[in-house]
């Protein structure tokens, strides 16, 4: 099994600021994303089971907390397909049956949380393991940006890991085509920061696009002397070097890349 671990780095530095449980009755709060339940499918469909399946398998947990604390209650759900979702339990795990053919994602819910969408690749069985980030937190990453978080567009969270160690890379740079637009980003993250100034990742290895609108994007990474391509979970192709990117309003889509020697 592939199992991947999202573990953005971003924000780190400051996910105790902000008292994520005071936006638990509105699902949101100031300067944060909303929490638009668009994006989960009819749960009247579950019971088409007129093609193969694979299950996949996780733990979610709150980003920032050390040990990292599981989540109870997050909708768990296939994007863009209408295959049924799931919920993870009180130690935070769950499983989904998803589609066993072509590319696809699964979106994670909870109210008081900036809603993510994970691009995943079967067929071969993946776990995925995702730290999901308290609202008022994005709500202070996008203050220190001097950034007010558009509803009506999305989010992209980027990575990049040596494929051996899962380490994180510096000296990556990432471009996402067609341009978002001005002020999106990269905004690359160091120390769990986010630089304006910087380039290229740190040894956080991660950098966010806000307010991108809505539309599906490609993006790449480049790093001197290595080859990228994305890892979505899935096993590190090297004539894959694109990953697919779909921005939807209020949800912060995760995508990860692997750069190693050509």
């Amino acid at each position: 099994m592939t199992r991947m671990s999202v573990l953005f780095t971003l924000v780190i530095g400051i996910s105790g600021c902000g008292d994520d449980s005071a936006s638990t009755d509105s699902g949101t709060t100031d300067m944060s994303v909303s929490h638009d339940q668009s994006v989960s499918p009819d749960m009247a469909s579950t019971a088409d089971m007129n093609f193969p399946r694979i299950t996949i398998t996780g733990t979610i947990t709150k980003q920032g907390t050390m040990p990292l604390a599981p989540l109870a209650g997050v909708q768990v759900c296939v994007y863009p397909s209408t295959t049924g979702c799931a919920t993870t339990a009180a130690d935070g795990t769950y499983s989904l049956m998803v589609p066993a053919t072509g590319p696809s994602g699964v979106t994670f819910t909870l109210n008081g949380y900036v809603p993510v969408l994970q691009e995943i690749t079967p067929p071969e069985p993946i776990g995925v393991d995702f730290q999901l980030i308290p609202a008022a937190t994005a709500g202070i990453l996008a203050t220190l940006l001097h950034i007010s978080l558009d509803e009506t567009k999305g989010l992209f969270a980027t990575i990049a890991v040596d494929p051996g160690t899962g380490m994180p890379l510096s000296g990556v740079s990432f471009t996402v085509t067609p341009a978002p637009g001005a002020g999106t980003g990269p905004y690359y993250v160091s120390g769990g920061f986010p630089d304006p100034q910087a380039t290229a990742t740190s040894a956080d290895g991660s950098a966010l696009y806000l307010n991108v609108p809505v539309g599906d994007y490609t993006v790449t990474a480049t790093l001197a002397g290595k080859v990228c391509g994305p890892l979505p979970p899935r096993a590190w192709v090297k004539d894959q070097l694109t990953a697919k990117a779909t921005a939807v309003a209020g949800v912060l889509t995760g995508f990860s890349f692997a750069c190693q020697a050509p």
